[in-house]
Parts: structure tokens; C-alpha cells; sequence
């Protein structure tokens, strides 16, 4: 039987940033950014031709293109969606607010529950987002098998930008891991993000020092898959080593800008004066 993580199954990404307020600025860019990770088929793996990206949406153009996303949806498929705006709580019920219209999350859970969607990952970067999970506690039957939900924060937390909006919180940290490949990660070797790895990695960074302004923390629920549900697939390109090699670079005499430290990565094309033998930089890079 075919499981949420199987490989060969086609990804579709519906990505979405709801209309709001000069409040929220950096949905657009969240979502552009979000899009172009889940249909890089080198990343996410999501069918280009058949994802779909919704900056700026309003609930009337939410419901029509996901009702036709999945009007010929196969039950092998796998949905990625993820939402980027204005979470409420109205009369006990979590909804998704499009500039000032309010669409009940359960609505969306109903209608997969009873489409041929069988396979889907949720993502929910809004406010109050962890209110999103109950869905995943009502009568049996309730919610279609192998669903994972992740959210930017718990029932009562709100969800927050950066300074100066260019991207909130949530979606600036989920993003860093998959780039990074969860900070961690040295081999060059394919690597496999799950679900729960970049819920671990964004738990761990807001709760470092260098968040610890930021509130709210993550929630990750999963209903009847027996896998671990992976988010990408990548492995690094043979250009980009990551920052843990930089002091053996520097052992080897290689003077590396400070570009790429800052940004955690550093690129061959960057090193200057160069002095090692190649066969011995090669060696190393493949070493780790």
C-alpha cells in the first residue's frame, strides 16, 4: 500500500498569503518564497504545472481554486498546503480570516475528509494556528488518513514578524532549515527534511537567545500515517559545503570571505588564495 512518504507519489503545492492589512507585510514574499522551495525539483518535488500560488488572495478565489485543485485529484497524490495570514478564534471554532471574510479551518478538513485527497501536509502561519489541531481530536472519521498539520504557534499564542515585516518569524525559520539543511547536516549524501525535523528545529530556535523575544512556538499534530512525513528532499550542491568545514578550510590555508560565513554557507567560488592541492580540498569535502 502506498504510504504519505512515498517517493514516487506526485506532490501538489496550494500555497496561499490571504488579503490583510497594511499589518501583515511579509506574507507575499513568505508565500513567493514558500512556492519557489516546494516546486524546485530539486527541494520539494511539487508538480509546477499543477501548484498553485494565491498572493494576496480573497476568500472567493481561495474556495474556487481549491475546489478546482481538487476536482481530478488522484488518491496517490499528496497536497502540500500551506497558509500565510490572519488566524482568529470565533465562537470556539479556529478560522482563517481573507480580508475581513472569516472561513472556518474545519471547513477545509470537511472537505478533504470527503475528496480523494488522502495524503496532505497542512502548514498554518497565523495567529492562534495551533487551534487548527482540534480537528485532529473530533469524532472518528472526521479527518481523511495520513494528514500531518504544522502550525506557526499554539491556541493562544500569536504569531509574529521580524523587525521590519520582511518575514514572519515562522516561515523566515522554516525556511532557514530546509537551506541549511537543518544547520547540522554533513554529508553530501541525499537528505530527507521531515515534518517533525523542522518542528524540532524551529522549537529549538525560539527558545534560543537569539529569539527569545518571540512568544509563540510551533505545534505539529499527524493523523494515521505510519512514516514520517518529509517535506523536501535535496541533497547539497558540489559547490556548498556547509559552516562546520570552515576551520578545517582555514587549517588548509584557504582564505574564505565573510560573506558566506554570516549567511552559514560557504561557496568553493568564494575562496581566495587558494593554496592546498585540489585533490586534497576534494578529499576533504567529500570527507564530511
Amino acid at each position: 500500500m502506498s504510504t504519505i512518504t512515498d517517493l514516487s507519489s506526485q506532490r501538489i503545492a496550494f500555497v496561499v498569503s490571504a488579503l490583510s492589512g497594511t499589518e501583515l507585510t511579509g506574507g507575499n514574499r513568505d508565500v513567493s518564497t514558500i512556492n519557489s522551495l516546494f516546486t524546485d525539483p530539486e527541494i520539494g518535488h511539487c508538480d509546477p504545472s499543477k501548484s498553485k500560488l494565491l498572493p494576496n488572495c480573497k476568500l472567493s478565489d481561495f474556495d474556487n481554486s481549491l475546489k478546482h485543485l481538487l476536482k481530478n485529484w488522484k488518491t496517490s497524490d499528496q497536497l502540500i498546503f500551506y497558509f500565510s495570514g490572519h488566524g482568529t478564534i470565533k465562537h470556539e471554532k479556529y478560522v482563517l480570516e481573507f480580508g475581513g471574510e472569516y472561513y472556518p479551518f474545519a471547513n477545509l478538513v470537511n472537505y478533504l475528509s470527503i475528496s480523494p485527497v488522502q495524503r496532505a501536509i497542512l502548514i498554518i502561519d497565523a495567529c492562534f494556528s495551533g487551534a487548527a489541531t482540534d480537528a485532529f481530536h473530533g469524532k472518528k472519521g472526521d479527518i481523511p488518513k495520513g494528514i500531518a498539520i504544522l502550525t506557526s504557534s499554539r491556541a493562544t499564542e500569536q504569531s509574529e514578524e521580524l523587525t521590519g515585516g520582511v518575514s514572519s518569524v515562522f516561515t523566515h525559520l522554516f525556511c532557514e532549515a530546509i537551506n541549511t539543511l537543518l544547520n547540522d547536516r554533513k554529508t553530501s549524501k541525499e537528505i530527507i527534511i521531515t515534518a517533525d525535523d523542522i518542528f524540532q528545529y524551529v522549537t529549538g530556535k525560539l527558545e534560543s537567545n537569539e529569539y527569545k523575544t518571540y512568544s509563540q512556538r510551533p505545534l505539529y499534530s499527524i493523523d494515521k500515517a505510519t512514516d514520517p512525513i518529509w517535506i523536501v528532499k535535496r541533497k547539497p550542491t558540489p559547490s556548498t559545503v556547509e559552516i562546520s568545514a570552515v576551520g578545517s578550510f582555514y587549517a588548509l590555508g584557504v582564505d574564505i570571505g565573510t560573506t558566506k560565513i554570516a549567511a552559514g554557507l560557504v561557496e568553493l567560488s568564494d575562496i581566495k588564495d587558494f593554496k592546498p592541492k585540489v585533490s586534497n580540498l576534494l578529499e576533504l569535502y567529500h570527507g564530511i
